[in-house]
């Protein structure tokens, strides 16, 4: 079984707002600390995109959910003011039902699984105010590989990881999930120390 995260990051509101509001829903969440005008929300899988889409409303911001199912599939949802603007995965046909061939079968996979569906770099990079950054962000969403991404050895993790650095976010936060903080928040909250300059997460509701 691969890696299964999912979260979302918000542009503008800060740590406390966000606290705030959620502790009115009565909505459960860790909150990361505020940096550099981005905040990390993860929620529980159930809430799955709903938090980032309430998120982006309620503040009038971008906001970007994003999911990795099973090291297999790295998808994304990006909101403006509570709106869909622009999403993508890199796996569009992965539960379509049919069986996948065994780990490395890469004509197998090649075949099955068309190229990746969605994801404007220029929009994305643009609403997040990391212009600059718009040709390695098209780069890992469609990278120059012909049919399937992974078949050619990039997995969604990855995909997730290297996207997160090249926006300028601290990709070992934005690779967790509320579950995994459940379950070793002490050992995450070390591991986040450094990144975050010591500032602890909050659990919502408090």
């Amino acid at each position: 079984m691969g890696e299964t995260h999912q979260n979302t990051v918000v542009k503008g509101p800060v740590q406390d707002h966000i606290v705030a509001h959620l502790d009115v829903r009565k909505q459960a969440a860790f909150v990361s600390p505020t940096l550099a005008d981005f905040t990390v929300v993860y929620g529980p899988d159930e809430e799955w995109s709903s938090l980032a889409e309430d998120l982006s409303r309620t503040f009038q911001c971008p906001a970007l959910f994003a999911s990795v199912y099973d090291g297999d599939v790295f998808h994304y949802i990006l909101y403006a003011e509570g709106r869909p603007i622009d999403e993508y995965s890199s796996a569009p046909d992965y539960f379509d039902g049919e069986e996948w061939g065994s780990e490395g079968a890469a004509e197998e996979i090649s075949s099955h699984q068309p190229e990746p569906a969605g994801g404007n770099a220029h929009l994305l990079c643009a609403a997040l105010g990391v212009e600059q950054a718009a040709t390695q962000v098209e780069a890992i969403l469609h990278p120059p590989v012909e049919g399937a991404i992974r078949a050619s050895g990039v997995d969604a993790f990855g995909q997730h990881w290297a996207l997160a650095e090249a926006l300028g976010w601290p990709p070992q936060a934005c690779t967790l999930d509320y579950r995994r903080l459940q379950l070793d928040g002490d050992e995450v909250a070390e591991d986040l120390k450094e990144v975050f300059a010591d500032a602890p997460l909050i659990e919502t509701p408090r």
